[in-house]
């Protein structure tokens, strides 16, 4: 008996789990910024955790770790912005209309969110984005970042976990015959 393949996903539930998920990732990354700017803006930085976790407050004109940041304006606006943005939107109608599975369509949402949020971010302080996280031990440190970039970074990781899961199982069931 052959096996039944399930259906995919139609269009209009994609479009409610990317909804609830961009709600859910904006929202929060917002809340954070905005908290981080009337906490920590213009204070000396929070130490917790023994440094492990540092709370410091900085306005990022560039983008990942600052790359970017010394270009010209209007370079900065096409690397920045526009860019991200077509690829925002290539990232939903993809996520619409692929045939990807729900964990798959999670992921993709989580770095749609976290890329939308900090381009909410940017158009709202002229091209800047509010950063505040800093973690690790001693002097090995990562760069400060937000809430938006943690979006990101669990979505990418997240798509590369199954991407790899999916890669290492064999195309034809272990009991019927190739």
């Amino acid at each position: 008996m052959p096996k039944l393949k399930p259906m995919p996903m139609n269009i209009l539930k994609r479009l409610s789990l990317i909804l609830v998920i961009l709600f859910f990732s904006i929202g929060c990354d917002q809340i954070t910024k905005i908290a981080a700017e009337h906490t920590l803006k213009g204070d000396a930085p929070i130490i917790m955790l023994y440094n492990t976790i540092r709370l410091q407050y900085t306005e990022n004109s560039g983008g990942f770790l600052g790359l970017g940041s010394t270009l010209a304006s209007g370079t900065r606006f096409w690397m920045l912005f526009v860019f991200p943005m077509a690829g925002i939107i290539g990232m939903i109608a993809f996520s619409l209309f692929a045939h990807i599975k729900p964990r798959e369509l999670v992921m993709l949402s989580l770095i749609i969110g976290g890329g939308a949020s900090n381009l909410i971010n940017r158009l709202a302080q002229d091209g800047r984005v509010t950063d505040f996280l800093n973690i690790g031990i001693g002097s090995l440190r990562t760069g400060i970042f937000n809430v938006a970039d943690v979006f990101i970074m669990v979505g990418a990781a997240g798509l590369i976990l199954f991407i790899l899961v999916n890669h290492n199982k064999p195309s034809v069931p272990p009991n019927e015959p190739s």
